[in-house]
């Protein structure tokens, strides 16, 4: 596919071996930073040259990057006992809530608070942890956890979390405890893949989304995998406080949204899952195998997780006939009751359809869509391809008759009425670096994709549902226009 470029202030390495010069780095203003800094702030997946990688930097984002460079810690960054990288998530019991924190190992108690105009102050304790990752750099630090329990769905609370030992607590985050089984509710959900900070502008992508959930309020953020990229490829090492920075660059977003994760390969922490199993928590008490395939219901959708990543954990992610994976998703997607969430959305890492070039997505064609077209699934949801791809329903490469109607050019917009196949939506576009190629001729399921060097495809989804339509919107990173839309009714 494409490979990642390790450039220092000195030497940028290429396939012909070029240097960069002193003129080259003073254009992206990189006299300020450090050789580490540089080392690791542009190590960046390119298409196999130095030229690519400075032309993308200096068309419009080097100076973005270098901005927020500056703001970070990076080369060391330093946990202190105060808590950080706060997010919170849903569970399977209406009205719990769980948050989790990062502090350094100094703190090693936990407890949070939390109260509403109705309710006086609770204060419950939590569990504290750490984990040994196999990383390059040595990371050291506690992990929190703890649940918000016994809240009215709907219901604006507020809430701390810290070190009653200690004394140290966070700010007072204001949040709305999720109404998950109301399908009657409609719901608002931000989603894409393949974020990361500075892989190259998760942190532009992140900064849209907190700003846009001021006017839209999200009800969940899905995230698609490849979260924090620690791991580049290749070789295929692990900074584990990647994770710290991607986690301080989420908080302020996730610590009142419902984060939910899904496992991608750059997930798998150069050897080992720990940073995805240790720091979050999905809803896996509706079956499955704890963060790696799960499902819930959120309002009118029932929304199912599954592990596309056979290839790194079989033990886990195996999703051939017979396998746990697949006999969970089997009576998973046979068990939701249709009169109760209309809605039924599938989700993975690798796409199941895409025209991207380089897709290597294994037999999950083969082996997976015959359940999720039994079982009339109405959207499968996708990253690990940088790009953005619009599928119709399809089987076996056949798009339903008579289902779509393009509405619009501008944007693009498909209403999809009454399908009973499978429609797909890659959107691997949340900051890591889009640089794709497309097969040719266009396949007649692609209804629209966008992904090469030169495109502005940097940006997120905002999927909207109630019970009789579903639909998602494209919004772009640099404009905050909408791009495509595709709108489902039954």
């Amino acid at each position: 596919m494409i490979f990642t470029l390790l450039i220092s202030t000195l030497v940028l390495g290429t396939a012909a071996g070029r240097s960069v010069t002193e003129g080259q780095w003073a254009a992206l203003g990189a006299k300020t930073l450090s050789a580490r800094d540089l080392t690791t702030a542009f190590a960046v997946d390119v298409p196999h040259t130095a030229e690519a990688t400075l032309d993308t930097l200096s068309i419009r984002y080097g100076q973005d990057l270098l901005k927020w460079w500056s703001k970070k810690d990076i080369a060391q960054q330093n946990l202190s006992t105060a808590p950080s990288q706060i997010h919170i998530s849903v569970t399977p019991t209406p009205g719990n809530v769980s948050v989790l924190w990062t502090t350094s190992t100094a703190s090693t108690y936990s407890q949070v608070c939390w109260s509403s105009s109705q309710q006086p102050r609770v204060c419950r304790n939590g569990t504290s942890w750490t984990y040994t990752p196999i990383s390059v750099v040595p990371w050291e630090g506690t992990l929190h956890g703890g649940y918000i329990i016994g809240l009215t769905p709907g219901q604006r609370y507020q809430y701390v979390v810290g070190d009653p030992v200690l004394n140290t607590w966070s700010p007072i985050v204001n949040f709305t405890c999720p109404d998950l089984l109301n399908a009657e509710k409609g719901i608002v959900v931000a989603l894409g893949g393949d974020m990361g900070s500075y892989q190259l502008v998760g942190h532009l992508v992140a900064d849209q989304m907190l700003k846009d959930d001021g006017n839209i309020q999200f009800d969940a953020f899905w995230h698609l995998g490849d979260i924090a990229y620690s791991t580049l490829d290749p070789p295929k090492f692990n900074l584990e406080f990647f994770w710290d920075v991607y986690m301080d660059q989420e908080a302020p977003l996730v610590n009142h949204v419902p984060m939910l994760v899904t496992f991608g390969n750059h997930d798998f922490s150069g050897g080992d899952s720990g940073a995805f199993i240790n720091r979050f928590r999905n809803p896996s008490g509706w079956g499955g195998s704890g963060n790696f395939y799960w499902s819930y219901q959120h309002g009118p959708v029932f929304y199912v997780s599954m592990c596309t990543e056979e290839g790194l954990v079989p033990s886990i992610c195996d999703y051939s006939e017979g396998s746990p994976q697949y006999e969970w998703l089997k009576a998973t997607l046979r068990g939701v009751n249709r009169s109760v969430t209309p809605w039924v959305i599938v989700a993975g890492h690798r796409p199941m359809y895409s025209s991207d070039a380089s897709t290597d997505s294994g037999p999950l064609q083969q082996d997976v869509e015959q359940l999720f077209l039994e079982s009339h699934v109405d959207v499968a949801l996708w990253g690990h391809m940088h790009c953005m791809e619009v599928v119709a329903p399809v089987s076996n490469g056949t798009v339903e008759p008579g289902v779509v109607a393009k509405v619009s050019t501008n944007p693009e917009t498909w209403v999809v009425t009454n399908a009973s196949w499978t429609s797909h939506l890659t959107v691997g576009t949340l900051g890591a670096v889009i640089a794709e190629a497309f097969t040719m001729p266009q396949p007649s399921w692609s209804l629209y994709r966008l992904g090469a060097l030169i495109d502005d495809a940097y940006g997120y989804v905002v999927l909207r549902a109630n019970r009789t339509e579903l639909s998602f919107q494209f919004l772009q990173q640099s404009t905050g226009k909408i791009l495509w839309e595709i709108i489902y009714r039954k």
